[in-house]
């Protein structure tokens, strides 16, 4: 199955800990990198004080949603003990599951699609850099134009 994720770190060799996180990803079992967007700088949403860098990755996996999530959490722990002070605060690496193809999972430790994704430009631009026409499970609309609504919102405001 295919798998988007989306990357983060604000605190300390940013672009290090994005790209270990990757070559840790890569070498998951039953699981590649097909695609990487650009790392890009982007506010913190929430009270965290530190430009994030930040990117999207798509891979494709064999491995159960929840097993892939217990292996990204591991990762983060190895990438300096998965540090979060408080919510949405400063961190070294952030790896979230955003969407599983046409996926929707409702548990307790996994939500996908992420329920914030379509609030966050931070993923929603590189996500439409690599997977535009990726469609929203729940919403029914592609990555491009989800991307493209959030940036006309923000115009608004």
């Amino acid at each position: 199955m295919r798998v988007l994720l989306a990357l983060g770190s604000n605190k300390g060799d940013r672009c290090r800990f994005i790209k270990s996180a990757i070559e840790k990803i890569e070498g998951l079992p039953r699981t590649r990198v097909i695609r990487m967007s650009r790392i890009r700088p982007y506010e913190a949403w929430g009270p965290a004080i530190a430009t994030f860098l930040n990117t999207t990755v798509l891979i494709e996996t064999r491995l159960h949603p929840l097993d892939l999530l217990k292996n990204l959490q591991d990762i983060e722990i190895k990438l300096h003990g998965r540090e979060r002070p408080y919510k949405w605060g400063p961190r070294t690496i952030d790896i979230d599951i955003v969407l599983i193809e046409d996926l929707v999972i409702e548990h307790p430790q996994l939500k996908v699609p992420h329920p914030f994704m379509t609030e966050r430009i931070f993923v929603l631009e590189p996500a439409a850099e690599i997977v535009p026409h990726m469609v929203h499970p729940l919403k029914g609309k592609t990555i491009k134009a989800l991307y493209h609504s959030l940036l006309r919102r923000s115009q608004t405001l």
